[in-house]
């Protein structure tokens, strides 16, 4: 049987997930199919060393290495987090919050906001369901390279995107 959660998930891309109806069965089993598929194409991915030009990659590897986050860090993640949540993308640089590249961030950077964001307190469990399902759902057009670190983040992205599934599904 050949899955159609990839079809599915261009066009809901397209319409940026504006009214989506995904709550059949038979949608949900297409998903957690899916979903093991990723982690195992993600796993068999070889990690490389190279270097990034991705301004926006830089600043949340930055804010990601601090301990604690400032107002001013936290501020700048949920705004960046509000900007994906609606254009579903980022770009390659920002000045004050203006965009001043019209390139795509490249994915990873995104799976560094999804940890920073992890550790804020300010988003309810079904925002962070919402941003991990846009975030994890982009991975089936993945076609970048990754390093070690990165992989991590994303295989950790996809677990704490079930964990946080299982949870709300348990309320």
């Amino acid at each position: 049987m050949i899955n159609r959660y990839p079809e599915i998930i261009k066009l809901l891309v397209k319409r940026n997930y504006k009214n989506s109806n995904i709550f059949n069965d038979k949608f949900l089993n297409l998903y957690n199919q899916n979903r093991v598929q990723l982690k195992k194409k993600i796993i068999q991915i070889k990690s490389q060393n190279f270097k990034r030009n991705d301004s926006t990659y830089f600043k949340f590897l930055k804010i990601y290495n601090k301990k604690k986050l400032s107002k001013s860090d936290e501020s700048f993640i949920l705004n960046m987090y509000k900007k994906f949540e609606i254009n579903l993308s980022l770009k390659k640089s920002y000045n004050k919050l203006v965009k001043t590249s019209n390139k795509n961030s490249t994915l990873i950077s995104v799976f560094l906001l999804e940890k920073i964001l992890s550790r804020t307190k300010k988003l309810n469990s079904l925002q962070k369901l919402n941003f991990y399902l846009k975030l994890n759902d982009q991975l089936i057009f993945f076609k970048e390279k990754i390093n070690k670190f990165e992989k991590k983040l994303i295989l950790k992205s996809l677990n704490n995107e079930k964990k946080i599934f299982e949870k709300i599904e348990r309320k």
